[in-house]
């Protein structure tokens, strides 16, 4: 699925439930290839009877030098106002428009990674990666190791595997 936006459809599994307080974390991966200063998030209910308010989002960064690009983690805050999700309740989180920018190197189809961190007494901390289609935007190669065919980019490299198949 090539990205323009983003839509995150939010489900639990059976006898779980995210509600309002609950801290949801994003994780943009390539990590290293995101660039997200500001987070802007819609909320689309599952059906028009059922009540679903903006997440309170912000992108913050998890590296700091070498890198200097902006938010790979998107933060979410579920909002009072918001129907409980549970396994059969799914509001979708959509992240578009000017502010959700894409690496503009491309990344190949990946996963991305969530973490909850639930208001609950327990304090619990899930973790789940996506499932479904997966993401990706065309990758960009500026330069490459690609020869000729016939050519061996690698045969000078000693310290490559690759070059060391031929005795």
């Amino acid at each position: 699925m090539l990205l323009t936006q983003l839509a995150l459809r939010l489900r639990t599994a059976q006898g779980s439930i995210l509600q309002a307080g609950d801290l949801l974390r994003l994780y943009m991966w390539p990590l290293t290839s995101w660039d997200l200063k500001v987070c802007e998030a819609q909320c689309v209910p599952q059906s028009p009877a059922m009540s679903c308010v903006e997440p309170t989002c912000h992108a913050e960064s998890l590296f700091s030098t070498p890198f200097k690009g902006g938010g790979n983690v998107l933060e979410f805050v579920l909002p009072d106002g918001m129907e409980p999700i549970t396994n059969h309740v799914m509001h979708t989180i959509v992240l578009r428009g000017p502010h959700f920018r894409l690496p503009p190197g491309g990344f190949m189809p990946t996963r991305l990674a969530g973490e909850l961190f639930s208001t609950d007494r327990e304090r619990r901390v899930s973790y789940a990666e996506s499932v479904g289609l997966l993401p990706f935007v065309p990758v960009k190669v500026v330069g490459g190791v690609l020869q000729p065919t016939g050519s061996e980019p690698f045969a000078d490299d000693a310290w490559n595997p690759v070059s060391r198949t031929k005795n």
